[in-house]
């Protein structure tokens, strides 16, 4: 992902389709890191964006 970024890639993350078992270090990568690299988007809003 980081990398795609890097070379000009609009990246979407779908916050709903990921997972993690350890909840608390999920949701701190999806508001904290990854929207340093990307969007975070529920499925919904990337539906309406296609």
């Amino acid at each position: 992902m980081r990398t795609g970024a890097d070379l000009g890639y609009d990246i979407v993350i779908a916050r709903d389709c990921c997972y993690n078992y350890e909840s608390d270090a999920h949701e701190f990568t999806l508001e904290k890191v990854m929207p340093y690299y990307s969007r975070v988007r529920t499925n919904a809003q990337i539906e309406t964006m296609i």
